[in-house]
């Protein structure tokens, strides 16, 4: 909020003329501590740190430098952690080969693969023979600022898919223009032995729900104003839904520096934390997989709205109907979407494949 300078000067030229000066005067002082306030409002905003640890169940060095790693994060308990586990130098971690390609991907970005265990913190590419147990470890990224803030609203649909609904919002001009924006699911604890002996896996990565690299966003650039971004993945059996969570890392496209992060804890789940729509019964979706055309129908006659997302979470369809209804999916891209059939009943998500 912004008092016009014109304004300003008119108001100042009513003292001169205006008998009730006192009031006047009261006036301005009001205007001023507005104006005061819109400015402290926005403001810069802190900056979230994030580590991406890029690991191995099969390396030894890993066994090794990984307990004072965890310790040292411990210390700093608003640090963003995420664990990748590249195939190189051991493929047959059980952990990469679930999650890869984008394990590889994310190595690959970073220019770090064929070696465990590395860290990137804030997008910087961390020495190799760094102690990972040193407090000075994140000394030159703690206690930043940033013109934007992240929000996360996190949907878990069963055990059917993960929706997540990422907001960028702007707390002081700047010149961001765009950025890549990494967004991706992660499971807080697997329990699982490899050849290093360790037992437990923290953050794992288990899928991009953007491009690995980033989608390319637009940032808001004025004070008070944000955009949001929605992405959907359909679930793996092997996941642990009641330990999956989203993260969000915001970067510069060319020197991968983070802007801001977030990251959203498993127990935030916008399905339970408010009220759940009831699922809608009587939906019949066929043929799937589908080549051509996708017909939806749905028991009763009130006004519906059918949304189809690809796996990046964007919108490719969309359509209101009643009872019944066909979508041609001969121009969309082969692969898997998430269709979202809703009415004043309730809501449901099923997961259609395209051939």
């Amino acid at each position: 909020m912004k008092i016009p300078v014109i304004l300003f000067f008119n108001i100042c030229g009513l003292f001169k003329y205006n008998k009730h000066f006192s009031l006047m005067k009261n006036i301005l002082t009001v205007l001023i501590v507005l104006l005061f306030s819109a400015n402290v409002m926005f403001s810069q905003s802190e900056k979230k740190v994030v580590v991406e640890h890029f690991t191995n169940s099969n390396c030894s060095i890993c066994a090794n430098r990984n307990p004072g790693f965890f310790n040292n994060l411990k210390n700093f308990p608003d640090v963003i952690h995420i664990s990748f586990h590249p195939s190189s130098p051991y493929p047959s971690c059980l952990l990469s080969q679930q999650a890869n390609p984008g394990n590889d991907a994310r190595t690959n970005y970073y220019g770090i693969y064929g070696g465990t265990p590395r860290l990137v913190i804030q997008g910087v590419v961390i020495s190799a023979n760094a102690s990972y147990s040193s407090p000075d470890l994140f000394a030159p990224y703690i206690n930043k600022t940033a013109p934007v803030e992240i929000e996360i609203e996190q949907y878990k649909y069963g055990q059917d898919s993960i929706k997540a609904v990422v907001t960028i919002a702007a707390t002081q001009n700047n010149q961001l223009s765009s950025a890549k924006l990494f967004v991706a699911v992660a499971e807080d604890t697997v329990f699982y032995k490899g050849t290093n002996k360790e037992t437990m896996h923290f953050n794992v990565f288990r899928q991009a729900m953007s491009d690995i690299e980033g989608t390319t966003v637009n940032v808001p650039s004025v004070a008070g104003q944000s955009v949001s971004y929605t992405f959907t993945v359909p679930t793996k059996a092997f996941w642990n839904m009641s330990r999956m969570f989203t993260i969000a890392i915001l970067q510069d496209a060319s020197t991968k520096a983070v802007i801001q992060a977030e990251s959203e804890s498993p127990e935030e789940d916008e399905t339970t934390a408010t009220q759940v729509p009831k699922p809608l019964a009587g939906i019949n979706i066929f043929p799937n997989p589908v080549s051509g055309f996708l017909t939806v129908e749905l028991a009763g006659s009130e006004e519906s709205e059918l949304s189809v997302f690809d796996s990046t979470g964007k919108l490719v369809r969309r359509k209101t109907f009643r009872q019944s209804t066909s979508i041609d999916t001969q121009d969309m891209a082969k692969g898997i979407y998430m269709a979202e059939i809703k009415n004043m009943r309730g809501k449901t998500v099923k997961k259609i494949v395209v051939e």
